[in-house]
Order: structure tokens, then C-alpha cells, then sequence
């Protein structure tokens, strides 16, 4: 067989057979794959974190965007619709559901903000700020975490 020299850490040069320098090339190369399938699992976390915060903030969006419009008509004068203020719950609530995987807090919030819809009578202004769900803090935090 022949020799290949490997310098060592007493600066040394220690002839190695080509079967033991094959066999540590064959390891780096198995160490690189390694670190190549973590970066890879890395970049996969990464896009599915996204996707979950994509879907999060669409679901809040709708809740947002049918509250706002909801508010809008309650500012004009039209008459408490039981209904809708269950849709709205609803659609605060399954908000919560994705967005679990992304604010825990956050998520938290969104399920107060159903319960308030469903029972807005044991809400007074002073407990939804305490809760910091009124509609202006949950809009900000919802454009915090698209911007994040």
C-alpha cells in the first residue's frame, strides 16, 4: 500500500496508509453530510415556522376584519345581531388554533376575545384592557407579528 504523510499536532509527519487516510476522508465526508441534513432540517423548520405564521395571521385578519366592519355598523346605529357576534366569537376562536404555534400569548388573547363575543355582558371596558383585547391592541400585535 501506499504511504500518505498526515502532518500531526506535534508537527510531526507520520506516514499513513491510503486504507486509514480513505477512511478518514470517508468520516469528514459523513461528518459534512451530517451538517449539510441539519442546515437542511434547519431550513425545513424555518418554512414550516413560516407557514404556521402565514396561516396564524390570516385567521387573525378575518377575525379582525369582521370585528372592524361589525364595530363600524354597531357606530352607526344598527341593532346587537346575537349572530354575528357568534360568527365573530367563532372566527376569534379558531384564530387562537394556528396562531398556538406562534404566540402562545397572543393565542391566549384571541380565545378571550371569543369569549368576549359570546358573553359581552360579563366584559366591562376596564377587564377587556386588562386582558389587552381591545381591538386597537389586538390589531397592533397582529401587525407585530407580521412585521416580525
Amino acid at each position: 500500500m501506499r504511504e500518505v504523510p498526515q502532518l500531526v499536532a506535534n508537527n510531526e509527519e507520520v506516514p499513513v496508509t491510503s486504507a486509514v487516510y480513505a477512511a478518514g476522508v470517508a468520516t469528514m465526508a459523513k461528518l459534512f453530510g451530517g451538517v449539510t441534513s441539519v442546515y437542511k432540517l434547519m431550513r425545513a423548520g424555518k418554512r414550516d415556522r413560516d407557514e404556521q405564521t402565514d396561516n396564524a395571521l390570516r385567521a387573525l385578519y378575518v377575525a379582525l376584519t369582521e370585528t372592524y366592519a361589525y364595530a363600524e355598523e354597531l357606530r352607526n346605529g344598527k341593532a346587537n345581531d346575537r349572530k354575528r357576534e357568534y360568527e365573530i366569537a367563532g372566527l376569534w376562536n379558531a384564530a387562537s388554533i394556528p396562531l398556538r404555534h406562534v404566540d402562545r400569548r397572543l393565542a391566549e388573547r384571541c380565545n378571550m376575545k371569543g369569549s368576549y363575543w359570546m358573553e359581552p355582558e360579563v366584559w366591562d371596558a376596564g377587564r377587556v384592557r386588562r386582558n389587552a383585547i381591545t381591538l386597537r391592541r389586538m390589531a397592533d400585535d397582529t401587525k407585530k407579528l407580521l412585521t416580525r
